[in-house]
């Protein structure tokens, strides 16, 4: 079938214990996107891909306050793309994955879209929420905002560009994201071109393009120097 689909469960998943126990119980949350973005005749055709689901796992952690969350594309499981998929990890412990449905599963199962999967381990995430939420007062004064195109190889994560600039602990450096990742014309074979959002804002003044300047140099410069 071809269907436009957003949906999710969160239930118990069994699993097989030895011989002298008992089936392991765990909870789990499914997700599965496919189809347009859209599901009403009047809207954009755009289909949806992997950085949709991927993204709402990024937003579900930030919501939940939980941190230290990394995407690998080390992972591996049969049934995924092994390029378009990926484990997620936080505080270094496996907590599930996402990623593209590999195309011989789409296949046997009669699917024509292609479909995305994530699967987060609740009982673990849980665990880490510890239900602290922070507040700030609203900003007042303006932010400046720089956008970059970096062309890296396919293979380099953004997750790690993007703990790098954390790393750096720049003060006036207010937030970074990933707001584009494109691969096809003009860009080189192997490559894509990966577009980075920097934030910059001081809480006590205005700041002025020397400063900006200066600092978004030195962030950039690590990144190039990573990649």
């Amino acid at each position: 079938g071809c269907f436009d689909l957003k949906l999710f469960e969160i239930g118990r998943v069994f699993f097989h214990g030895n011989d002298v126990q008992l089936p392991i119980e765990k909870n789990k949350m499914g997700c599965l996107i496919t189809g347009r973005y859209y599901d009403d005749m009047w809207s954009s055709m755009t289909s949806v891909d992997f950085y949709d689901l991927k993204g709402c796992m990024e937003n579900i952690f930030d919501g939940l306050k939980v941190g230290g969350v990394e995407f690998r594309s080390s992972f591996r499981e049969n049934f995924l793309h092994p390029g378009k998929s990926c484990g997620i990890y936080a505080k270094d412990q496996f907590t599930g994955f996402v990623g593209e449905v590999h195309p011989d599963t789409l296949m046997r199962m009669d699917l024509r879209n292609r479909a995305y999967v994530a699967e987060i381990d609740l009982d673990i995430v849980s665990d880490m929420f510890s239900g602290e939420v922070f507040y700030y007062d609203l900003p007042r004064f303006p932010s400046v905002v720089r956008d970059v195109a970096f062309v890296i190889s396919q293979e380099m994560e953004a997750d790690k560009m993007l703990k790098l600039v954390i790393e750096m602990d720049k003060e006036l450096l207010e937030k970074v994201s990933v707001f584009d990742v494109y691969i096809g014309q003009n860009i080189p074979q192997g490559k894509k071109s990966l577009g980075i959002r920097f934030v910059y804002r001081a809480s006590d003044r205005t700041l002025t393009d020397d400063e900006v300047n200066q600092l978004h140099g030195e962030i950039v410069k690590g990144i190039l120097d990573l990649t």
